[in-house]
């Protein structure tokens, strides 16, 4: 199995990115949607075993565990998932090749 571990560039987008998820938590949360929050939550927990380079986890099963949260949610209504598929690709985009095969 290929581990694909990140850019120093790709880390620094997707810390960014990791800081908008949490920010996102906090916001669904105090809105009453916990099971939105813990969603997040899940998809983004081991980015950060991701960007320090730790354990099994990489580039390609982040992806497509924010794909399943996308089709988990109608995204026509809420596009939180949608939004970081797109930021995703944006800066990984030869993991985006790998998982649309």
């Amino acid at each position: 199995m290929k581990i694909n571990i990140p850019t120093e560039e790709q880390k620094m987008q997707l810390a960014k990115m990791l800081h908008l998820a949490l920010l996102e938590i906090r916001s669904v949360a105090s809105e009453g949607n916990a099971e939105l929050a813990e969603d997040i939550a899940d998809v983004f927990h081991n980015l950060p075993k991701i960007l320090l380079g730790c354990g099994v986890w990489d580039l390609e099963d982040f992806r497509n565990n924010l794909e399943y949260y996308e089709q988990k949610y109608d995204y026509k209504s809420n596009e939180i998932f949608t939004c970081h598929i797109a930021e995703f690709d944006s800066i990984c985009p030869d993991i985006n090749k790998s998982v649309n095969r």
